[in-house]
Order: C-alpha cells, then sequence, then structure tokens
C-alpha cells in the first residue's frame, strides 16, 4: 500500500514538472514609465520560454472577454516565443489592466496585470438645462462645472470663471454663485478646469435678466404718470399761446375803431340817412361807440343813428 502511495505521488511529480516544461514560464515586459498620455502609443512584449509551432499568444483588456486585435507581431527566434503589441491608448482605457495569455496544446499561463494610467485633459461643462438661461433680477444666480474623464482629478481650487471672456478673481471652486443678481451679471459664462496636465474649458452659457413684474408694473406707471403731465402742460401751453394771439388780435382791431367809424350816406325820394359800419359790438366797445354816433347824429343833424344804437 505504502509502495503504490509513492508511486502515485512520484507520478505526479513527474506530470507537473513536465507540463510545466512543456507550457514554460510567460513573462510581461512592462514600460519603463507607468503613466501614459491619452493619444500615446506604447510597446508592450510577452515572452514565453518554451517553443512549439502550436503556441498562441493573445492580450486582453481587463477580462477573456475583451480580446485585443491591434498592432501584434508574434515571432520565434531560439526558443523563445515574442508577442509584440503597439497600443494607442485613449483616456477611456484609464484604470484598466492590461495582461498576455499562452497556450500551447499543453496547457495555458498568462502574465499578471499591469495597470493602465493615462493621463489626459479634463472635459468641461456648466451644468444647466440649455444654452441660456433667463433670471429674475434680485434672485440668486447658480452655476456648477462638471468635471468628466479627467486623470489626474482637478483639485478644489483648480477652477476659474469667466464672464464675457473676463475672469472672475473671487471665483476658483466648481460652484459659481451670486446670492442677489443685477443687470452686471448679465453675459457670457465659461468654466475652466486645470488637472495639472492641461486645462480643459466649457462652452459658453448665457446669462439673460429679466426685470420683475412689480418693477415692470411701477415703470409703467410712472411713464403714464410724466405723459399725462406732459400732455396737461402742453395744453395749458397751446391755451395760453390762442389767447396771446386773441388778445393781440383784439388790440389790434380796437386801435382802429377808436379812430372813428366808417360812414355811408344814402340819399332817395322818400329819405336820406347816415349809416355808421359798427366792426366789434361787444360790450366793451358799446359805449364808445354810442358817443361816437351821437357826435356823427349832431354833426348831421340824423337822430336815427343814435336811436338805433
Amino acid at each position: 500500500m505504502m509502495n503504490t502511495l509513492m508511486i502515485l505521488v512520484i507520478f505526479c511529480l513527474f506530470v507537473c514538472s513536465i507540463s510545466k516544461e512543456l507550457t514554460g514560464n510567460l513573462t510581461l515586459i512592462r514600460p519603463e514609465k507607468t503613466r501614459f498620455i491619452a493619444g500615446q502609443s506604447i510597446d508592450i512584449t510577452c515572452k514565453t520560454e518554451v517553443t512549439y509551432t502550436t503556441t498562441n499568444i493573445t492580450w486582453y483588456i481587463d477580462t477573456a472577454d475583451n480580446k485585443l486585435y491591434e498592432d501584434i507581431t508574434t515571432d520565434i527566434e531560439d526558443g523563445v516565443s515574442t508577442s509584440r503589441l503597439r497600443l494607442t491608448l485613449d483616456k477611456h482605457l484609464n484604470n484598466h489592466t492590461l495582461y498576455c495569455s499562452a497556450f500551447n496544446g499543453y496547457g495555458e499561463v498568462q502574465t499578471d496585470f499591469l495597470k493602465l494610467d493615462v493621463t489626459c485633459l479634463p472635459t468641461i461643462h456648466i451644468v444647466i438645462e440649455a444654452t441660456s438661461i433667463a433670471i429674475v433680477e434680485g434672485e440668486q444666480l447658480l452655476l456648477t462645472c462638471s468635471v468628466q474623464d479627467t486623470n489626474p482629478r482637478v483639485p478644489p481650487h483648480g477652477y476659474t470663471w469667466s464672464r464675457n471672456g473676463i475672469k472672475l478673481i473671487d471665483q476658483t471652486s466648481n460652484i459659481f454663485k451670486v446670492n442677489s443678481t443685477s443687470s452686471r451679471d448679465t453675459g457670457d459664462y465659461t468654466c475652466t478646469g486645470n488637472n495639472g496636465i492641461g486645462i480643459g474649458i466649457s462652452s459658453p452659457v448665457k446669462v439673460n435678466l429679466i426685470l420683475c413684474v412689480y418693477e415692470v408694473v411701477i415703470g409703467l406707471s410712472v411713464c403714464l404718470a410724466l405723459f399725462m403731465v406732459l400732455s396737461i402742460v402742453l395744453s395749458f401751453v397751446v391755451a395760453y399761446l390762442m389767447l396771446k394771439i386773441r388778445r393781440l388780435t383784439t388790440s389790434s382791431k380796437e386801435g382802429s375803431n377808436y379812430d372813428g367809424l366808417e360812414q355811408g350816406n344814402r340819399e332817395d325820394d322818400q329819405y336820406s340817412s347816415t349809416t355808421a359800419l359798427v366792426p366789434d359790438t361787444s360790450p366793451e366797445q358799446i359805449p364808445e361807440y354810442y358817443n361816437q354816433t351821437s357826435n356823427i347824429a349832431g354833426a348831421t343833424g340824423d337822430n336815427s343813428l343814435y336811436e338805433n344804437v
């Protein structure tokens, strides 16, 4: 019984050593730098010590379900199978892992994992529902600068805000806040974030200001009151000018009337008379015309003019 057990142990050790010899060791040769820049291409090599014509070396990202089919070259030299991968790094590969696996029909071995540290500029945008917003004067303005796809992170005070292209030096966080807005707060706002690799900038967001209803009503009321006052003043001015013109006209007529009345004579077979034309029959002029007609009547001996007046 003891002999049988010993034989089994020896056989297992032999098989394991043979399997190890057939599959060999697989080595992932890492790049000198472990931090990469988005858009950069790197060369990574995977080697196995035992060579068979059926040896296949495969590259993966994270799991065996994500097989790479990029620029891969494989060759065999001095009993060593070598696979070289040229990988162009995208920012979306950040924090993912890379490894290779070799299979030769007798078994499969894989390397340890290489974690990809891909740096990139931050992607910045201002969080609002539209490309422009309208706020009521006196209300609060709140804008948030959102960062995506950044490595490393943007520090808490690595943000800047600008309005109409002018940097706002008192705003250095990812939140822009104005407690009570006024007309000077309108314009195009942009946000930037600096993560040490570079600066990302957002698209502009337009902020418009609208007056509150109460202020609009007050403004309209003031305008209406001013219009009414101007109308009344204009009416008084027109009335004054008309009165002034009338007085000037009356004064000129009075001057001519005091010089004497226009007289006309009529004679026929039945009677003779003297006629006076009275240009102004206002009560103020009657006494004057009365005196003048009396004089005319006395001079001509015709009392009918005096009696008719």
